[in-house]
């Protein structure tokens, strides 16, 4: 139910920011006030955030702001998650990672997401207490629907270069997740992923053929489809591996997101 003085845009705007944790002004202009000028776009944030529902939370370039939703604005979706506090030194990554969502969403390359920041919430809550600094918690969780059916997908964005240690220990935690099938990461680098496979070739043997690969963050960003997944054997473009359908969103991805196997290898048409 929409509340009332609450438009089915603003309805719609937190649900974004629900599933984002954290969205600045431009990307909520992007997704919610595309043909508006930014004048509009600002007043509404303005008037929302006066009513309580959205709140600046931090300054970012220019002094744009970063919005999150309110516990109101939470409750009215029946949630409870609200983002309580927001690293100024993570939220060049943070938004990056918004980015790399938003072209995934522009294909409908992806279902069921959920956050980091929504899962820290969820790891938290089990914990009563924040969650523990070691656990690793990726950037996004979602299904990814190949040929043979739907993938639950970690989602990591790496700006900077972990050690080989991180690196290695990262994955080894990976591989003992049945429940995650398959881990994306995407580097602003060769480099990045040329490190990734070499420092982690035995730990990528944990696990059958292809449940890790790479892509470069501008291509990612400039054209989903042709991006290249680098796996340790071979590289493929997203359109090779993935199935695109830029008409809709598939529906059924929750409950098909359990249908495929770990063993499979989603490098595989």
């Amino acid at each position: 139910m929409i509340a009332k003085g609450v438009t089915k845009r603003d309805q719609s705007l937190f649900e974004s920011l629900h599933g984002y944790g954290i969205l600045s002004t431009s990307q909520l202009k992007c997704l919610h006030f595309a043909n508006i000028d930014r004048k509009t776009a600002l007043r509404r944030l303005s008037i929302l955030h006066k009513r309580r529902w959205i709140d600046p939370v931090s300054h970012w370039e220019r002094g744009e702001f970063i919005w999150r939703l309110t516990e109101k604005g939470a409750k009215h979706l029946g949630s409870d998650f609200v983002v309580q506090n927001v690293n100024r030194n993570m939220l060049g990554h943070d938004l990056t990672v918004n980015n790399v969502r938003m072209a995934f969403n522009q294909w409908n390359v992806g279902q069921s997401w959920k956050s980091g920041h929504y899962l820290k919430h969820v790891l938290a809550k089990k914990r009563d207490g924040a969650a523990d600094g070691k656990d690793n918690i990726p950037d996004w969780i979602c299904a990814l629907k190949a040929p043979k059916g739907f993938y639950t997908t970690a989602l990591e964005v790496e700006l900077h270069l972990k050690s080989r240690t991180r690196r290695v220990d990262i994955l080894r935690s990976y591989a003992k997740k049945d429940a995650i099938q398959f881990i994306w990461y995407v580097f602003p680098r060769e480099r990045f992923g040329e490190a990734l496979f070499e420092s982690c070739e035995g730990v990528l043997l944990l696990r059958p053929k292809g449940w890790v690969c790479w892509s470069l963050l501008e291509e990612v960003l400039g054209d989903l489809p042709n991006a290249k997944m680098h796996f340790p054997s071979m590289v493929k473009a997203v359109s090779d591996v993935l199935v695109i359908d830029k008409t809709g969103a598939d529906t059924a991805a929750v409950t098909a997101s359990r249908l495929a196997k770990p063993q499979e290898s989603l490098q595989m048409k």
